[in-house]
């Protein structure tokens, strides 16, 4: 680890010297937002029908994206036991699916941002940290001796973006492992998600 540390800490010349990890970190920021213009998520769960032993029943469509389906399944009616949950899956067509899409969709009405504001913030987190990156190798053009106060502050940045989106994904099934299992592979992300992640 050491020898690798060496060598990405001296500095490139082309016509001046830039600094290595400040150019792989601005090639992740691009990687993150040409990502975004991948499909992401390809499927989403439309409806789900909760029923319950004695008989209750829960039908609930879900426009956008699910939410709500997880409670329904963890707060049982009065002197009733969870019997079955059965899901329909749809397909997203593109560009919809990708980070992009995803995010406008969200972003398309004030009560739909309101209810699926934690996948937004999941979505938006990576874009951030990317733009500022991105924004920081474009500032100090490539030698980071210009503003070195600021590279405690973007390491933050940096790993906050695929934490978030580690949590984005889960959002797609509501955080239930039931429907996930339901869903079989529709609900595997696609490959704007794992590039996103690298």
């Amino acid at each position: 680890m050491a020898i690798v540390s060496r060598v990405l800490a001296r500095p490139i010349t082309i016509g001046r010297q830039l600094d290595r990890r400040l150019l792989l970190a601005t090639l992740g920021a691009l990687t993150i937002l040409v990502s975004y213009a991948l499909p992401m998520f390809g499927a989403r769960i439309v409806a789900a029908h909760t029923r319950f032993s004695q008989g209750t029943s829960i039908e609930s469509n879900f426009p956008v994206l699910i939410a709500g389906q997880h409670y329904n399944q963890a707060h049982t009616p009065l002197n009733e036991e969870l019997a079955s949950v059965s899901i329909d899956v749809a397909t997203v067509p593109y560009p919809g699916n990708s980070g992009y899409g995803w995010l406008a969709r969200i972003a398309a009405s004030p009560y739909t941002l309101g209810q699926h504001a934690s996948f937004a913030l999941a979505l938006i987190v990576p874009l951030l940290s990317a733009l500022v990156v991105g924004g920081y190798g474009i500032v100090t053009r490539g030698t980071p001796q210009r503003r070195p106060g600021w590279i405690p502050g973007l390491i933050h940045v940096a790993v906050a973006g695929p934490i978030a989106l580690l949590l984005a994904w889960p959002h797609q099934f509501d955080f239930s492992l039931r429907l996930y299992q339901l869903s079989e592979v529709a609900l595997l992300p696609q490959p704007g998600y794992w590039a996103a992640l690298l």
